[in-house]
């Protein structure tokens, strides 16, 4: 999925207005997190980032495609992988993924509105 097109599913969410801080941040760095079916460490991941309040989108691999899919994105097959931007960001590193998105410009704090609802996962 482009960049574009993450930026625009993430904006165009039925949820309140993100604030201008969050909104700039995620235009010039969409986050996405790429999972599959019962990963502890992607629950952790995801845990990480609503804890912190980032928009982020989903997808997940399912399929031998979506594995595929995600070896060329990452060059390789484990999950989870978070892309920040063009960053790719291999496996569970709270230490290096906050260190990507501090640098990105997101707050270390949520900042979300009321209401805010993060979009659903799709496949990859």
């Amino acid at each position: 999925m482009p960049f574009r097109d993450i930026t625009t599913r993430l904006s165009n969410v039925d949820s309140p207005a993100l604030p201008l801080e969050l909104r700039e941040a995620v235009s010039r760095y969409p986050v996405v997190l790429y999972t599959a079916a019962n990963c502890l460490p992607c629950d952790t991941g995801r845990q990480l980032l609503r804890g912190r309040g980032i928009p982020y989108a989903e997808r997940t691999a399912i399929t031998a495609e979506d594995t595929e899919a995600l070896q060329r994105l990452s060059g390789g097959r484990e999950v989870p992988v978070l892309t920040i931007g063009a960053q790719v960001l291999r496996g569970l590193q709270a230490e290096s993924w906050n260190a990507y998105l501090d640098a990105a410009g997101y707050p270390r704090e949520s900042k979300l509105p009321a209401g805010y609802r993060q979009p659903a996962p799709t496949p990859l």
